[in-house]
């Protein structure tokens, strides 16, 4: 009998892993969208936490760097510096160490990982990931962050700790919990997620399962659970509404909706990337185009509130830097508003357009 292949995985795909222990078969880094490009949102994150790096406890601080290139080539704007700075003020509260090193794994698997943020602060361990995308990532259950304190523990078995606090700090998108939100629990509760992680991927099935874990999964185009709950979402969307149901069930029927919902917008988002994918190589997509979206203007980077107050005759200061619309709402000229402004190209976009329409529109008939 051969020997067993060690599986290795890394955190960010952990939550998905313990989840769906069949997604790690469906070859997901060799799909169509693996060979994508990389969008700048991706970019801007990995310039927000080398941002984070360089300033944590550092005589330097975030404003320093605006308008500097991180090492991606991504320009460090003031969104990132004031975003990077809360996000530095909330960690140095229980100081600890970043980019902490916290893999773990037996002779059947390895969990490569990378925590954010470590730190230990009257007996309560901090688990903090720092997120700058747009995407709700929350703290509860979270496998990345649980992997994290596994691979702390086991680096410092001498340490006793009472409780494990997981932190999720995400600065853009709105969330009625506000930017920060934490899950506390004590030692007893986290060992035995613990011992979950090393059960569940000693022993992984091919079960596919579905759910918020489906978001971002390289496999989910052509996954048969995910298309098999994409159609059962269309279904239980179509019943019929009852204002006499009692709350029991109510509550049941917004669950499945909200079920149905997220798993008709991973399916949706996973062939949109499809789609996307094999437009860019020349391929027809009927009733389908690509085009590449813009962002808002902005400001060309390097140039000063005193350049823009000599050549627009307004100043753009107020509290801090106002944008350029706001500034030709202040009369400023806008000739030289445009000569100093640029949109930001966010990356390709699918639309649905009628191919007889797009031509006539082409060829202006």
């Amino acid at each position: 009998m051969g020997l067993t292949q060690m599986f290795t995985t890394d955190a960010t795909n952990l939550n998905r892993l313990m989840n769906c222990n069949g997604s790690r078969l469906m070859g997901g880094e060799n799909s169509p969208m693996s060979a994508a490009p990389i969008v700048d949102g991706r970019d801007e994150g990995n310039a927000a936490h080398w941002l984070a790096q360089r300033t944590f406890c550092s005589d330097r601080i975030e404003n320093d760097f605006i308008d500097q290139k991180a090492p991606n080539g991504f320009f460090i704007t003031q969104d990132i510096a004031e975003h990077v700075g809360d996000y530095n003020n909330y960690i140095e509260e229980h100081a600890g160490s970043v980019e902490f090193e916290s893999s773990f794994g037996n002779e059947h698997f390895v969990v490569n990982c990378r925590a954010d943020h470590i730190g230990i602060k009257n007996g309560i361990l901090h688990i903090d990931d720092f997120k700058y995308g747009w995407r709700i990532v929350e703290p509860d259950m979270n496998w990345t962050l649980i992997a994290h304190a596994i691979g702390y523990f086991i680096q410092n078995p001498q340490h006793t700790i009472a409780q494990i606090k997981f932190t999720v700090i995400q600065p853009r998108p709105g969330h009625p919990l506000g930017h920060v939100r934490s899950w506390q629990i004590d030692y007893g509760e986290f060992v035995k997620l613990w011992n979950k992680v090393y059960d569940t991927l000693s022993n992984l099935s091919e079960d596919l399962n579905t759910g918020s874990h489906c978001a971002k999964c390289p496999s989910l185009f052509n996954c048969p659970a995910a298309r098999m709950a994409s159609m059962n979402s269309i279904e239980a969307s179509t019943i019929a509404h009852d204002d006499e149901i009692d709350n029991a069930l109510l509550s049941f029927e917004l669950d499945t909706l909200y079920r149905a919902k997220s798993a008709l917008i991973s399916r949706l988002e996973a062939l949109e990337e499809l789609a996307i994918n094999r437009s860019m190589k020349g391929e027809v997509v009927e009733n389908y185009s690509v085009e590449r979206g813009l962002g808002n203007t902005t400001w060309i980077k390097g140039v000063t509130p005193e350049i823009i107050k000599t050549l627009t005759g307004v100043d753009v200061v107020s509290g801090k830097m106002i944008t350029p619309n706001q500034a030709i709402k202040k009369h400023a000229n806008e000739t030289a508003v445009k000569a100093l402004t640029y949109r930001p190209q966010t990356g390709m976009k699918l639309k649905r357009i009628d191919a007889n329409k797009k031509a006539q529109r082409i060829f202006n008939t």
